[in-house]
């Protein structure tokens, strides 16, 4: 039983990574402005303007990220558990660019490919 855990692991752990090479969605958190539908990232229509304020705020603006978490307070934007959005959240979605320009990658070991999912904001 062991060694069928074991198999099972690999077999799972091998197809993660192929569909991840493809551009795939593997599992893991769900980026914020995107929503799992049948394994596939979709952008969540709710979440998708905070993200595009949030680039555009810091890109266009080159506003500070405590001045962007002001920006959203003030609009009324929350996190999906009703809080306020740190400057943590907020450097977590900045540093995640690539991924909000339509590429895709399964943990840190792999290089950024061209993702299957819809782009919220465009590649400069």
């Amino acid at each position: 039983a062991e060694q069928e855990r074991r198999n099972i692991a690999l077999r799972t752990g091998r197809g993660r990574s192929l569909k991840a090479k493809c551009g795939g969605y593997s599992g893991g958190r769900i980026a914020y402005g995107y929503s799992v539908s049948d394994g596939k990232l979709v952008v969540n229509p709710t979440e998708r303007p905070i993200v595009e304020l949030i680039f555009e705020e810091h890109d266009q603006h080159n506003k500070p990220m405590t001045e962007i978490s002001d920006i959203l307070y003030d609009k009324g934007y929350r996190t999906r558990k009703g809080g306020r959005f740190q400057v943590s959240t907020i450097k977590g979605i900045l540093s995640n660019k690539p991924l909000y320009e339509g590429m895709y990658r399964y943990g840190k070991e792999m290089d950024w490919v061209k993702g299957v999912h819809e782009p919220i904001i465009a590649k400069n």
